[in-house]
């Protein structure tokens, strides 16, 4: 016969083995779930509000901080359109939403988005190909890489030369960014004056920070879940979260740790208050980390 507290050891094994299949669920969920539910709630999924499905991009790429590149490579699959889009949301100014502007990696997906569609001769597919082509011509005159945007041009004016109905697939471009396009191959884009860009003052911006728990004015201690005792759960947790302007968490999600530590160290993460941060004299949001350190008794 089973003694009740090895009964009661029992169900707390149980309880324990089934919050840490549930964490590792929730650790499954796509890492860009604000866009994945910005896109269910438009009727045309990525036909719909750019400014809004940017907005929801943004809030994933700051929520993963530096998992952002390798999650974002993953998530972004063999779909063309999120190549297309993800790589406009990370290098255009109007999607950027005070984040800053990482061009390079928006040249490395509309690169991985162009090889996905190599040999492939749908109609559909030769616009992806004209949309992408033009853009990274673009962006890599803007990066000085000036022999790889004339190969993106050439590619880009075979299709049209071969279907002019593919110029509806042009995309839609600021001047200075047409007068790059046509200019590359003649060797003179000095021509070419960006148009000034001023922020947006409505949208605060994001510092990028580090662990934060030395900036933190207050900071609660998890409380211990009664099953982590029971089995003497112990180590480090760290949790990612964004600071808001008032010096409020916003949010946060628990990245690596013991599972029976997770929910109560996002718990305390939430409750921590930081000293409102200002960039260049307007209020800041901040992302970082908070590491909570559980010793075994």
């Amino acid at each position: 016969m089973i003694s009740v507290k090895k009964c009661r050891l029992l169900q707390l094994f149980v309880f324990a083995s089934v919050v840490a299949i549930s964490i590792s669920a929730q650790d499954g969920e796509s890492p860009f779930r604000n866009l994945d539910d910005a896109l269910r709630k438009e009727p045309a999924n990525w036909a719909g509000s750019k400014e809004n499905l940017s907005k929801a991009f943004n809030a994933d790429r700051i929520r993963l901080g530096d998992r952002v590149v390798p999650e974002l490579l993953k998530y972004l699959a063999d779909d063309i359109d999120r190549h297309y889009w993800i790589s406009a949301f990370l290098e255009h100014s109007s999607y950027l939403h005070g984040n800053e502007r990482l061009p390079y990696l928006a040249l490395l997906v509309k690169q991985q988005g162009l090889a996905l569609l190599k040999g492939r001769e749908d109609r559909k597919s030769r616009g992806d190909r004209v949309s992408l082509s033009v853009t990274a011509t673009v962006l890599s005159a803007e990066l000085g890489l000036l022999k790889l945007a004339e190969d993106y041009k050439k590619t880009a004016e075979q299709h049209l030369a071969a279907d002019a109905g593919l110029r509806t697939r042009f995309p839609g471009m600021s001047r200075y960014n047409h007068c790059l396009y046509e200019a590359i191959g003649s060797g003179d884009l000095e021509k070419c004056k960006r148009e000034p860009v001023e922020p947006d003052p409505s949208e605060p911006r994001t510092v990028i920070s580090g662990i934060l728990n030395g900036a933190a004015i207050n900071l609660p201690e998890p409380v211990v879940p009664e099953a982590a005792k029971i089995l003497r759960a112990s180590g480090t947790v760290e949790v990612a979260i964004v600071v808001d302007v008032d010096g409020n968490v916003e949010s946060a999600e628990a990245i690596s740790g013991h599972p029976l530590l997770r929910s109560a160290s996002v718990k305390a993460a939430r409750q921590a208050k930081f000293k409102p941060m200002l960039l260049a004299g307007r209020p800041a949001k901040r992302s970082g980390r908070l590491i909570f350190t559980f010793e075994r008794d």
